[in-house]
């Protein structure tokens, strides 16, 4: 049951790796595009990509937590 735990944490920190580096994309996206949008869009447009990323973080982080109860529990 340990080894499976370990396997699901692994693999839940190698999803948020993914989700960190696709949030860095988009970000490098917009400074490269940068003088065109107005200031006010690419900084409501990098709240918005901060928001999705913890969304998707906090559901990785929440599967996780469900699976491992679902291994110790079964």
């Amino acid at each position: 049951m340990q080894a499976l735990c370990k396997v699901v944490t692994k693999s839940s920190e190698d999803v948020k790796q993914s989700i960190r580096r696709a949030r860095q994309k988009a970000l490098d996206a917009m400074k490269k595009a940068g003088s065109s949008y107005p200031k006010d869009d690419a900084e409501r447009l990098e709240k918005e990509v901060e928001e999705v990323t913890k969304k998707f973080i906090k559901s990785a982080e929440d599967m996780c937590k469900a699976k491992e109860k679902e291994i110790t529990a079964g």
